[in-house]
């Protein structure tokens, strides 16, 4: 038998950390996305307006699964939907699920939502391929979208094998852009630990502001509310030795910064900001061949590009995966026009991330 038990307050969403965790590391799809240190972080930083529905799956005492949602209202109007939580800022949600209870955990989750009030759409977003959700998804008048292209790398063994798979031209750029650096300037390239945390964080959100200023867009973190909230989430992740804060200095001065993550033995290139006025050392290829290289020593066995097929991206993997989108509704008066609402959005959001694309390229 399980029990589905539903959380909404952030204290006792709080208190489940250690379990949560545990269940994590545990799952088959779940990864650094789903960890409580980063949910936590947005429910901290963006919950305004958003009623947590956390549903938790319980057999014998013992946690084997989360619906991290919260709900909120669709385009301002009075129809709710259920959401993941982190939204905002997340590659990849999911339901979180103990490997030998899949089923049993999907089952009970969406038969406990069919039968809970107050919310009118179900919008699942940026399921991964594997998401128990899509192995067994509601039942209830729901459809699945494709969303996004996420380019991965499954990593070799050594270092030495990753480069011999490589063109020979890449080989040479990659050589070639690490020799002018560091001929040109004093050069240092590695990992930044906890003391370099907040200035590799500060250089990041300036570096990668900079290139969109260029453009006179406002860019990612242009809101404060961003910033915080990557500060205090890479803090944490930091805490867990899952963040890797790769930087670059030139004359002392941090020219190029990526923030990556690892967990799971997977590595994760989340977000990179580079010095637009040293374009022409590709500081880019080169930080992101010392972060491959890491995850490589790491152990790691795949290193994932995340969402858009920029070809920054494409440049070093052919392969990728496609997230996807539930969109449901409950048997509530107002629920066909509220996932009718949801699927314009997600037609919008698409057309309008194609036109991005072509107008402004990638990052």
């Amino acid at each position: 038998m399980l029990e589905v038990r539903e959380i909404t307050t952030d204290a006792d969403m709080k208190s489940l950390r250690p379990e949560w965790n545990a269940l994590v590391e545990r799952s088959r799809s779940a990864g650094v996305f789903q960890t409580w240190e980063w949910l936590f972080c947005c429910r901290k930083h963006f919950c305004a307006r958003k009623a947590l529905r956390l549903l938790t799956v319980w057999q014998d005492g013992r946690l084997v699964g989360i619906a991290p949602l919260e709900a909120a209202h669709v385009w301002g109007l009075p129809v709710t939907r259920l959401q993941f939580i982190g939204g905002e800022v997340s590659d990849y949600m999911d339901i979180i699920a103990d490997p030998d209870l899949e089923s049993e955990v999907t089952e009970a989750i969406f038969n406990h939502l069919r039968a809970l009030g107050g919310w009118h759409a179900l919008d699942l977003q940026q399921l991964p391929p594997d998401s128990p959700a899509l192995v067994n998804p509601p039942a209830n008048r729901a459809q699945v979208y494709e969303q996004e292209i996420c380019p991965y790398l499954p990593l070799p063994e050594t270092w030495q094998a990753f480069l011999a798979g490589l063109s020979k031209k890449a080989r040479s750029n990659l050589s070639y852009y690490e020799r002018k650096s560091a001929k040109e300037f004093s050069m240092t390239m590695g990992v930044l630990g906890e003391d370099d945390l907040d200035e590799g964080m500060d250089a990041f959100f300036r570096l990668h502001q900079a290139r969109w200023q260029r453009r006179k867009l406002p860019g990612t973190f242009y809101s404060p509310r961003m910033r915080a909230f990557h500060t205090e989430a890479a803090r944490l992740l930091q805490s867990c030795g899952w963040l890797r804060l790769h930087g670059i200095r030139l004359d002392g001065t941090l020219q190029a910064v990526l923030y990556c993550f690892a967990h799971k033995r997977k590595g994760y290139y989340y977000l990179g900001g580079f010095e637009p006025e040293l374009s022409r050392y590709s500081l880019g290829t080169v930080l992101t061949g010392a972060a491959i290289r890491d995850a490589i020593e790491l152990g790691l066995t795949e290193f994932d590009f995340l969402r858009g097929n920029e070809p920054y991206k494409t440049r070093w993997t052919q392969q990728s995966r496609t997230t996807s989108r539930i969109i449901g509704s409950s048997d509530r008066a107002l629920s066909p026009f509220a996932s009718s609402l949801c699927l314009t959005e997600h037609r919008v959001q698409t057309r309008v991330k194609d036109w991005l694309h072509s107008r402004f390229g990638n990052g």
